[in-house]
């Protein structure tokens, strides 16, 4: 079947329609933190941001706000007109990307937050299976689907996503890509 091609647009699209709808960068699905620049501390400590301390090695530590994100709430940042992470402000993944730059309809999106969501939660049964010790045959399979969809659709540009296996307890700052 040929690719269809997605409308031409008249109006600017901010892709709020999108990231209200999906949320994986904020529930847990995608990574294991957000990490705080020292100057963000203060105000993740004013919204009610539980902080967990992560080693940066040589001694240091970084200070960042674990996923689940706790004011991730009802679909949304709950402190979005307050405060909220740079690092929030800034990710932008390529669902996002795409559709605010019309390569992609916000139905194909959607279609793949579903799809994503849906392999999340297969894994995270199996995760819960294999601690009973009944891992199902599948759950190698699924877990690295998960991880091929994260890096397609969600890689942090110029950054190293806290999914990845190399990077999975301290993001990377600066230009490192995944």
């Amino acid at each position: 079947m040929a690719p269809t091609t997605p409308p031409v647009r008249h109006e600017p699209v901010d892709g709020s329609v999108l990231c209200l709808e999906c949320g994986l960068c904020c529930d847990g699905t995608l990574f294991k933190h957000t990490e705080l620049e020292d100057s963000e501390i203060a105000s993740a400590r004013s919204v009610g941001a539980p902080l967990i301390a992560i080693d940066a090695g040589q001694g240091t530590q970084v200070h960042a706000i674990p996923q689940r994100c706790a004011l991730f709430q009802g679909g949304c940042c709950s402190t979005f007109g307050r405060w909220r992470p740079k690092t929030c402000g800034d990710y932008t993944c390529e669902l996002l990307d795409g559709f605010v730059g019309g390569s992609r309809t916000l139905q194909e999106c959607l279609a793949t937050v579903r799809d994503v969501r849906d392999v999340a939660e297969a894994v995270r049964r199996n995760n819960l299976d294999a601690a009973r010790g009944e891992a199902p045959p599948e759950a190698p399979r699924m877990t690295a689907l998960l991880e091929v969809l994260r890096r397609r659709y969600f890689k942090v540009k110029g950054k190293r996503p806290a999914s990845d296996p190399e990077g999975a307890d301290r993001p990377a700052r600066g230009p490192e890509t995944a």
